[in-house]
């Protein structure tokens, strides 16, 4: 089907595919102030159940605390940025493979081996940086903008739709994943998709 001659099509110019400074502005501009799916809470029924991800360069982990909540973190110790965790599993506490620092499942910093020797520490004060994550239907989505609008205010109405079409959706698990690498610009995937 023709578009109508007073509505000419327009594509965006040949550099928003290929200019890499035009990708790394996305990646700041679009992709690290939106919502993007991590797993789906199927994942981790335990508490102690994490998960371990690398988005947009950062390595984050997502993990069920104590209280049964999924949160996400970066993936790195307070004390000296070595990583937490690696892959998936289950653990009762954080402690990092390199001096020992432990964290609570929260966040918060457990224990620090020599700091009861060290004037000033305060425990209390240190703990891992937390990234926003947000539950829908069963999938869990992160966004590493502190600032950004809700799931529910940024896509509203998705969930009412989904919920019309399988109202069963909070029974359902986990079962499979697909990947496949397009080999192409994200812009020429979204535009044929």
């Amino acid at each position: 089907m023709n578009a109508p001659a007073d509505f000419p099509i327009k594509a965006l110019p040949a550099g928003y595919y290929t200019d890499p400074a035009v990708h790394v502005r996305a990646i700041e501009r679009i992709f690290r102030r939106s919502w993007q799916y991590v797993c789906h809470a199927s994942q981790l029924p335990e508490n102690g159940d994490y998960l371990a991800f690398d988005l947009l360069g950062d390595d984050l982990f997502v993990i069920r605390g104590r209280d049964g909540a999924l949160r996400c973190f970066f993936n790195v110790c307070q004390h000296r940025a070595n990583p937490l965790v690696e892959g998936t599993g289950r653990i009762r506490v954080l402690v990092c493979p390199y001096h020992a620092w432990s964290y609570e499942l929260d966040g918060h910093l457990r224990a620090a081996p020599g700091s009861k020797d060290t004037p000033g520490f305060d425990r209390a004060r240190i703990c891992l940086t937390e990234v926003r994550l947000e539950v829908v239907l069963g999938f869990v989505f992160v966004n590493l903008d502190p600032e950004a609008a809700a799931m529910a205010e940024t896509y509203p109405g998705v969930a009412e739709a989904v919920l019309a079409h399988c109202p069963d959706i909070g029974s359902r698990a986990f079962a499979h994943e697909h990947s496949a690498q397009e080999f192409c610009n994200w812009l020429v995937a979204v535009e044929n998709y």
